[in-house]
């Protein structure tokens, strides 16, 4: 079940309210028990209310955004009965709900409201004007007139409520005597403080006399909006430092609100650089309260060259609010940064080749270098969420680390280190999806090894039985869960708790399942649904919560020589889903029909691989766009993909990636960046390789801005 993320309080639960008597107040307290910043908004429903009928006040009429844990307080004026001239009891629906929260952000609370009558005539309070507009340091008069229809002179107490009191510039109570059937005409000056904020403030003018005689008249204050946003930017043209291995301009925005009203500042960021830069903002969408200044951090990474002159790349600096009836002063900025190039002109000459060729022969560069990379059978590799980070399990017992920039920089060494060494060949690693700081490997004799990314010197060693290989791992989609796939057929449910993990706790199995078939490919579709694929080309769809399997209507019946290899799906189009198997087929499937358990999976496209008699791997970028493979042959392939998910027809037969191996490749996986298309793979020949591709935005599915 989803977890509630707001929780409302009501104050009074029951109340008593009286046509002929005062307002009543219902105070009404939001707490955002959501992760993210949420706006509220409240409305009271009755049934059989009449339309346009103004029963209520409410204040605020809608919420700012709440970050996590916050809570809003609404007052709701009631001012009539719901239904005129009803008097009685009416349950009152209190309605919240949040439009960035959907339905997770919808509560409703029942009121018990008693309308009651009194037969005591009245005094009669009448406005001349129930709405005025004023802006701040403006000043206006509120006219009244109360009539007295008794049949007696009483003496009148009249005062202004529901404004704050340092708005009058006139006394907030005046009294005098009214006589029988007469009328009296006054009126209360108002003068703004220059702070008021912009917004709609009800409220009410009330006239209580001598045996209780009372009356009022409701009335709403619009106070403008005046002012704005004024923008710095420091410095323009920031020069970066020399041999800086990531390059970063950074600049300090000021903002300063000199409006009455709460502003929310966006940034854009645009110019001939930006799409050869990487742009941070921090706060990327701040808040800033009327009359208060704050600071924004820009730092841009451009990409740098290693070869070639210093070049300078524009950006265009947008600042823009969210409310159109404020602006921006000086909202626009052109930055101009400079680049230069990874190695000086000089550094560039005769003396580069041998200066290089001499630092391979030393360095990781070096294949038979036996002092970095694997030595033996690569068996999977992986990126981490960000792409620039990577991990492979080998048999030679190892698990190590890389970072992607290496493989293109050759000055940078992709081996980061071993994060520990096994006792026997590791056949598969994953990196944890959420922050990516643990990594989960599966072993050859049936353990599995946690290891923190902050503390690789003491892993988490789980053992569910003795070699019973690990054939396949995946986490949840929230990471609260580890499955493991065995050579058994038993897929595992191991539950991760952060506390359990920080503290070194191994985690204890919360469910089994036997599959009768030995498990290859693991990999979570859904919150509760994990595919399993394995022996006699078996996939099923599992749902762990309710221990219900559906299987896949494989186009081609399985033998027990017949496996699927590996599975894959899209993070973004999680019902796109592809198989690969070791006949050499790769299939595409689309499980939105058969989700619910009621209709036939889709299969979308199925080819067979050229030149390859098993494909051992395949992975799904995450906007589903492009497909990677890898197989016996030892070539790596990318395929584009259409919107619907089948071959672009400009790549039917794939790209070949450019591989030197002619041993079989066992892994592969795939990241897209803001240019490229990375794909990293592994293999008997113990090397772990990253290539790169365009991204090719003009084939409709991948865009640019994705």
């Amino acid at each position: 079940m989803h977890k509630a993320c707001v929780a409302t309080t009501i104050c009074p639960s029951e109340v008593d309210f009286d046509l002929d008597g005062l307002p009543q107040t219902i105070e009404i307290t939001v707490v955002n028990q959501s992760d993210r910043f949420a706006t509220f908004q409240v409305e009271l429903l009755a049934p059989g209310a009449a339309k346009n009928h103004r029963w209520y006040t409410l204040s605020p009429a809608v919420a700012h955004k709440q970050p996590p844990g916050d809570e809003t307080c609404f007052r709701a004026t009631l001012l009539d009965s719901p239904i005129p001239g009803f008097v009685g009891l009416i349950n009152l629906t209190v309605a919240v709900f949040s439009v960035e929260l959907g339905s997770l952000g919808e509560d409703r609370n029942l009121v018990r409201l008693r309308v009651n009558a009194s037969n005591a005539a009245p005094l009669e309070v009448i406005l001349l004007s129930q709405r005025y507009a004023l802006d701040p340091l403006g000043s206006l008069s509120l006219p009244v007139q109360v009539n007295n229809r008794g049949t007696h002179g009483t003496e009148v107490m009249l005062q202004v409520t529901g404004l704050p009191e340092t708005w009058l510039a006139s006394e907030p109570q005046q009294r005098f005597a009214l006589s029988s059937g007469l009328s009296k005409e006054t009126q209360f000056v108002l003068k703004l403080p220059p702070t008021a904020y912009a917004g709609e403030y009800p409220f009410q003018v009330q006239a209580v006399g001598t045996e209780g005689l009372a009356a009022s008249a409701h009335g709403q204050v619009e106070v403008m909006a005046t002012g704005g946003v004024d923008v710095s930017c420091e410095p323009t043209t920031p020069s970066p430092q020399f041999f800086q291995l990531r390059n970063r301009a950074a600049y300090a925005l000021q903002l300063h609100n000199t409006s009455n009203a709460q502003q929310a500042v966006t940034f854009t960021v645009g110019g001939e650089g930006r799409s050869q830069s990487v742009v941070q903002l921090w706060p990327d969408q701040p808040l800033v309260n009327p009359h208060e200044t704050v600071e924004v951090a820009l730092d841009i990474y451009p990409r740098r060259r290693w070869l070639g002159r210093s070049r300078t790349l524009p950006f265009q600096l947008e600042t823009t609010l969210q409310d159109a009836n404020f602006g921006v002063n000086n909202g626009h900025h052109a930055i101009n940064v400079k680049v230069i190039p990874w190695l000086p002109i000089w550094a560039q000459g005769c003396l580069a080749l041998l200066i290089l060729c001499l630092l391979w022969w030393f360095s990781w560069l070096n294949p038979d270098n036996p002092r970095f990379g694997h030595q033996a059978a690569v068996n999977r590799v992986q990126f981490d969420g960000a792409g620039d980070r990577l991990v492979s399990a080998s048999d030679d017992q190892t698990v190590i680390h890389w970072q992607v920039a290496g493989f293109f920089q050759p000055l940078v060494n992709q081996e980061l280190g071993k994060l520990g060494q096994a006792q026997k060949s590791v056949r598969v690693v994953r990196h944890r999806p959420v922050d990516n700081n643990w990594v989960a490997a599966g072993l050859e004799n049936g353990e599995i090894r946690l290891w923190s990314l902050e503390d690789v010197q003491h892993p988490i060693t789980v053992l569910n039985q003795k070699d019973d290989r690990v054939l396949d791992l995946s986490f949840s989609l929230d990471s609260q869960f580890l499955f493991s796939g065995h050579g058994s057929g038993l897929v595992i449910q191991w539950p991760l708790s952060y506390r359990d993990l920080a503290v070194g706790t191994p985690p204890e199995p919360a469910f089994k399942h036997p599959f009768g078939f030995a498990v290859y490919g693991l990999t979570p579709i859904n919150e509760t649904t994990l595919a399993v694929a394995g022996r006699f080309n078996q996939v099923r769809l599992w749902n762990w919560q309710t221990n219900q399997t559906q299987a896949l209507s494989f186009p081609r019946a399985g033998s027990q020589d017949d496996y699927i290899t590996s599975i894959a799906r899209a993070a973004y189009r999680p019902t796109l889903f592809a198989t690969a198997d070791n006949q050499g087929y790769i299939t595409l499937w689309n499980l939105e029909p058969c989700l619910d358990g009621q209709n036939a999976c889709e299969l979308i496209d199925e080819w067979a691989v050229e030149s390859s008699e098993a494909v051992r791997s395949v992975a799904l970028s995450d906007n589903g766009c492009y497909l990677a493979g890898a197989g016996a042959d030892g070539q790596a392939w990318l395929w584009p993909l259409t919107k619907n998910g089948r071959r672009a027809m400009k790549f039917r037969e794939g790209i070949r990636l450019r591989n030197r191996s002619r041993r079989p490749l066992n892994s592969v996986d795939i990241r897209v960046t803001e240019r490229w298309v990375l794909v990293a793979s592994g293999g008997d020949d113990t090397q772990v390789r990253v290539k790169r591709e365009p991204r090719l935005p003009h084939l409709s599915c991948d865009s640019r801005d994705r």
